[in-house]
This record gives C-alpha cells, structure tokens and sequence, in this order.
C-alpha cells in the first residue's frame, strides 16, 4: 500500500488526568530535578501510594504539551511487541511516520514485520534528537529476564544518556538494571 492508502494510527495515549493534586512538591521538585539533569527518574513504591499520579502531574510539568509525552502501562511480561507498535504511533504524531507506515503496510499485506532487534533499530534511530518524554508506567510487570527486554533496555538506555530523551520508569520495585541513578521509595 502506499503511503495515502495508510491510516494513521490512533491518537497515543495521554498520560492519566491529575484534578485534585495536594502535597508531594518535595517529591516533584526531587524527580524534576532529576528528569532535567540525569533524563531518567525512577519512582517506585507499594500499591496505592500514588506513583502513577505524581508520574503524571511530573510528565505534564517536565514536557509542557501532552504531545511530546509517550505514555505507556505495561500489562504483560512480555509486551515489546505492542511497545513498539505504541512507539510507531507516538512517532508519526511526532512527525517520523516512517516506522507506523512499515508496521501498517505489513499488516495490511499479511506479511511479517522485521523482527524485534530491527525494529529496535527503527524506534531508537527516530527517538534521537526528539527531546520528549517517555513514561513506563508498571514496569515491575515486565519479566526482566527476557533477551528481549535487556535488549530493548540497553537501547532505551543509550538514547537515554545522550540526552535524546527522558524517561520516567514507575514500578513498585527498583528493577535490576538500575544501578547508578538516584531514587527514592514513595
């Protein structure tokens, strides 16, 4: 299919709506402190403590327009497939169609996508340089274990420390490939 014959992909997903936001200014003026200097705050806790609310009202705050931030909720284990389909639709808002129009002309065709370690090559070559914010809400949901999330996460991590973009990672436990960033437990 050509490029006119390709919808575009649905709108990405916002981050949560944040009404009623009292207390926690310590906690923002920490992680944003953090997101500006090191691109990369973890924040983690128990159940219920309000993670995701105060990754939300701190995406907002950080990134200004809702557009520039890729917010997404893991749910499976193993979710890179959809990850990166989010992705490519988070790009072509971003004005990178390139990545949604491969995946989507596949799909329509019936034939298979490139595997993962490409599509991998695809998602972070367009993230360079972007300078938005990207949010992995529960990701102590993610089996850490698999090849293709330590692969997935040493890429995200090299456009991470060059500053491409930023990223906020919620989960209820540090995961094990956080080694030298600071955070603290809410």
């Amino acid at each position: 299919p050509t490029a006119d014959a390709i919808a575009p992909p649905p709108r990405p997903q916002a981050p949560p709506a944040v009404d009623d936001f009292v207390g926690r200014a310590d906690d923002l003026a920490y992680f944003g402190d953090i997101l500006r200097t090191k691109h990369f705050a973890v924040i983690t806790g128990m159940a219920g403590m309000g993670k995701t609310t105060l990754a939300a009202r701190l995406a907002r705050d950080f990134a200004g327009a809702a557009s520039r931030i890729f917010w997404y909720e893991f749910h499976e284990p193993l979710d890179v497939d959809a990850v990166i389909v989010q992705l490519a639709g988070f790009l072509y808002y971003q004005e990178r169609p390139g990545l949604w129009e491969m995946l989507e002309s596949a799909r329509q065709r019936g034939t298979r996508t490139p595997q993962s370690d490409v599509l991998f090559n695809y998602v972070f070559q367009e993230l360079r340089g972007l300078g938005c914010l990207l949010c992995l809400d529960d990701f102590h949901r993610v089996d850490e274990s698999s090849p293709l999330i330590k692969t997935f996460v040493e890429r995200l991590a090299t456009v991470v420390h060059a500053g491409d973009v930023s990223l906020i990672l919620i989960a209820r436990r540090v995961p094990d490939f956080v080694q030298t960033v600071q955070f603290r437990a809410l």
